[in-house]
């Protein structure tokens, strides 16, 4: 019996010992490296950012393995960011050190196919580093700070049973990651299986629901991971579209890249406009969103020509090239001695001389024409 156990204990050290060789795989770890520098974010307390991280790699990176591989590995606190709520709350994010985001997503990218047991005692240690908040740090003895790669693999893992149970009773839902939605056909139904569901998850997962973000209505009074719904009664059914709100974020966003005390080239601005308008119609794009883009092109086309407006300075310059432009000398002159920046950059003149065409050829992207491209 001795003997056994030994063989026994002996091929568990084994089997973990290729799991933890797979996480630290040159290709794995490549990988690790490429997604925590892609998805950029702040930097940890070490102050270290995604920029710094190859050169640091490169020096540290045989002694980060080594550390692992003997177990003496120790994440660095998180550190404490508050970031506002819509309705005026604060919510508490854990940022990580990209170093310990790479080693984060590499056990990450190992875990998602295959849970094991025997790599719990790295995911621990993520979980107990504690948080800096100021000065000093505090234990975290309990819940996986937002912000790190490895928390939607944790509560895909805890609330994986929440989704059979869901299942066999026959339930219409969507879960990503903490957040669920569940349908019903009626409003009792959905008081009935609220409470229900609200039971299990405290009684059998031992989770903590939080109620007082938990709430009963109609498709179209909430909201479900930034997207909104509406009901198309032409074709009988919900469909998706974008909240105001949000629309209304990426206007503010466009405005503050469209600043004219922005000293940066207005090639420059274009090239971050798109940016932010490629992620933002990447993320909303399988919703009715046509009518938004036009109105987002609307705006972007008309702080830039007032940027490009700018840029030209003086009546001299603004006169010369927009008779380059085609512009006739008469419309030229009464445009390049009109007096403020909105009120010109609205007139036909303008409009005509940086045409949508050559703000194209500027490198100024169009939200509709990207949004149509990625849809087809």
């Amino acid at each position: 019996m001795v003997g056994t156990h030994e063989k026994e204990r002996k091929q568990c050290m084994e089997e973990q010992g290729i799991f933890i060789e797979r996480i630290l795989s040159n290709e794995n770890m490549n990988r690790a490296y490429k997604q925590v520098k892609k998805n950029k974010g702040a930097a940890g307390i070490d102050g270290m950012e995604c920029n710094d991280l190859l050169s640091h790699l490169k020096v540290n990176g045989h002694q980060l393995r080594e550390s692992i591989r003997n177990q003496s590995y120790k994440p660095m606190p998180v550190k404490r960011v508050e970031i506002p709520k819509a309705d005026g709350s604060k919510r508490k994010l854990g940022i990580p050190t990209v170093t310990d985001r790479v080693v984060q997503q590499a056990a990450t990218q190992v875990l998602t196919p295959i849970y094991e047991r025997k790599i719990l005692s790295l995911i621990r240690k993520f979980l107990v580093s504690g948080v800096m908040v100021g000065e000093q740090i505090e234990e975290t003895e309990i819940g996986t700070p937002q912000g790190g790669n490895i928390s939607p693999l944790l509560a895909n893992i805890l609330l994986n049973e929440l989704d059979w149970e869901l299942e066999s009773r026959g339930l219409k839902f969507v879960r990503y990651a903490d957040d669920c939605i569940i349908f019903v056909k009626s409003e009792k139904a959905a008081a009935r299986v609220m409470e229900s569901v609200t039971k299990y998850v405290e009684n059998v997962l031992r989770l903590k629901v939080n109620r007082g973000k938990s709430k009963i209505g109609r498709p179209t009074e909430i909201q479900y991971l930034g997207f909104a719904f509406y009901y198309q009664f032409q074709e009988k059914k919900y469909k998706i579209k974008v909240p105001q709100k949000s629309l209304d974020k990426v206007m503010k966003k466009v405005r503050k890249l469209t600043s004219r005390k922005w000293g940066v080239s207005n090639s420059y601005k274009a090239q971050k406009i798109a940016e932010v308008v490629r992620g933002w119609i990447n993320y909303f794009k399988i919703g009715s969103i046509l009518t938004a883009t036009r109105r987002l092109d609307t705006v972007i086309r008309y702080r830039f020509r007032m940027c490009i407006w700018k840029h030209w300075k003086n009546p001299k310059t603004r006169y010369k090239n927009l008779v380059k432009l085609g512009v006739s000398k008469k419309n030229a002159k009464s445009a390049a001695g009109f007096h403020g920046y909105a009120r010109v950059c609205r007139t036909e003149t303008i409009c005509y001389a940086m045409s949508n065409a050559r703000l194209k050829k500027f490198g100024l992207l169009s939200a509709e024409e990207y949004f149509c491209q990625t849809r087809c």
